[in-house]
C-alpha cells in the first residue's frame, strides 16, 4: 500500500537515540507481557547495531513531540486508522506515521507448548521483520555468535506500509532450551491457533 507519510523517520543518528520505544495503551493484559518482551528484544538489538540505547516507554507517558516506533495495539494506531483484524492470523503490519513508525500485529494469549508458543504473536513478528528488514539483522543459529548484523551509527526507516503473515498457521521447530526456543521464534516458527502437537 502507499505510505501515509512521504518522510523517512530518524532513529539513530550518531550514535545516539533520537526516538523512544513504545508499549501501545491498547494492548490487553494476557499480550502485554509480550510486547514488553519485544520491546526489550528490539532495544538490545538495535544498541548492538548502531550502539544507540532508545528507551522503552508507555504511551501514556509520551508529550506528543517524540519520534516513536510504537508496538502493539495503541491510541497512535488508532489515530491514524491502522488495524490488524482483517489480516490473516499472526499477520502484522509496518507503518510509517509522522514522528514515528508503527509495529502492530494480530496478538493474542500466547500458551507455552513443549516445542514452541502457541497464540497470536503479529506484533513480535513485525519486530522481527523491522529489524530484518531496516536494521539488516539476520540469525542464523542460536546465541550471540549466530547473529549477523553490520555496526552503524545512523538508522532510518523510508516511508513505508507493509503488511505480511505466515502462511501456514502450525509452523514448528524442535526446540528445548532458552537459547534454540528463541532462535525457533527469531525463525517465526509457533502456532497461530489451538493445533494438537504430535
Amino acid at each position: 500500500r502507499t505510505p501515509l507519510v512521504v518522510t523517512p523517520t530518524v532513529l539513530v543518528k550518531g550514535g545516539q537515540p533520537r526516538a523512544c520505544i513504545v508499549v501501545g495503551s491498547r494492548n490487553s493484559p494476557e499480550v502485554l507481557p509480550r510486547i514488553q518482551s519485544a520491546a526489550q528484544e528490539l532495544q538490545a538489538t538495535l544498541r548492538d547495531v548502531t550502539g544507540a540505547l532508545l528507551p522503552i516507554m508507555q504511551e501514556r507517558e509520551l508529550r506528543g513531540s517524540e519520534v516513536t516506533i510504537v508496538l502493539g495495539a495503541s491510541e497512535t494506531a488508532e489515530r491514524w486508522g491502522v488495524t490488524v483484524t482483517e489480516l490473516p492470523p499472526d499477520g502484522f503490519r509496518i507503518v510509517s506515521i509522522s514522528n514515528g513508525v508503527l509495529l502492530r500485529g494480530r496478538d493474542t494469549r500466547v500458551l507455552r507448548q513443549p516445542y514452541t508458543d502457541q497464540g497470536e504473536q503479529g506484533t513480535y513478528w513485525a519486530v522481527l521483520d523491522f529489524l530484518e528488514r531496516f536494521a539488516g539483522v539476520r540469525w542464523y543459529f542460536p546465541g550471540p555468535d549466530g547473529t549477523s548484523f553490520t555496526r552503524g551509527s545512523d538508522l532510518q526507516v523510508p516511508p513505508v506500509f507493509l503488511q505480511d503473515a505466515p502462511l501456514f498457521c502450525k509452523r514448528e521447530i524442535q526446540a528445548r532450551g532458552p537459547a534454540l526456543r528463541l532462535h525457533a521464534a527469531h525463525l517465526r516458527s509457533g502456532q497461530s491457533t489451538e493445533v494438537p502437537t504430535i
